[in-house]
Formats: structure tokens, sequence, C-alpha cells
């Protein structure tokens, strides 16, 4: 079924995008702290 397996396919992108965006995340959070350590 050609749908199902394009449908699964998009779940994965996204779910690929998600773990990306997170990662993102993790390095800005990290770089605030860091900057908020250097102005104390």
């Amino acid at each position: 079924d050609a749908y199902a397996a394009s449908r699964a396919e998009t779940m994965q992108n996204i779910e690929s995008t998600i773990v990306e965006l997170g990662g993102i995340f993790q390095q800005l959070a990290h770089m605030v702290k860091e900057q908020e350590e250097m102005v104390e």
C-alpha cells in the first residue's frame, strides 16, 4: 500500500526533524548558561 508507505516515511522524517530540533535547543540552552556564567 503506497499510501501507508509514504505515511510511514513522512513520520520518520518528522521524527528525525524533532530529534534535530531537540539537539539545537540543547546547544542553545548550553550557550545561554555559559553566557550567564561569564556575566557573573
